[in-house]
């Protein structure tokens, strides 16, 4: 999580788009970071090789 956001405010953050997006009743069980399992620069490098293959 974020050192720079509270915890509460993280959880009203993601609730506010969550209702923008579903816009009906819905609960949050819980926020969790995410977990990489590759380098970013590995996820930028694929993503520069996907789009060098473009259809034409």
């Amino acid at each position: 999580m974020s050192q720079e956001i509270k915890e509460k405010d993280l959880h009203a953050i993601v609730a506010a788009a969550v209702h923008a997006v579903l816009d009906e009743p819905f609960r949050i069980v819980s926020i969790e970071p995410a977990v990489r399992t590759q380098s970013l620069w590995n996820i930028h490098g694929r993503f520069q090789q996907f789009e060098s293959h473009r259809l034409r």
